[in-house]
């Protein structure tokens, strides 16, 4: 994949096609949208006891951790966590 042409992107995250996904591959934590998540048909998540700092120095705190994730981008897979 080449990150440095193509930062959005279509993702198959476990079993469901994400559309338009921002690859931020400096990012240090993986950020799932709760439209998203509710598209993916709520999957249990556990809790998060972290607070996230956006761009513009706002807060924002994770309903919770989707653990273990499969991810496939452009065929490569991977497993990560989604905050």
């Amino acid at each position: 994949i080449d990150y440095e042409k193509e930062i959005n992107l279509n993702a198959v995250v476990d079993g469901w096609l994400l559309s338009n996904i921002l690859i931020d591959t400096g990012a240090e934590v993986n950020v799932l949208t709760l439209d998203a998540w509710v598209q993916m048909g709520r999957p249990p998540l556990q809790p998060s006891s972290n607070v996230l700092f956006m761009e513009n120095w706002t807060k924002a705190t994770p309903i919770g951790v989707l653990k273990d994730a499969s991810i496939t981008i452009k065929g490569a897979k991977f497993i990560g966590d989604f905050e």
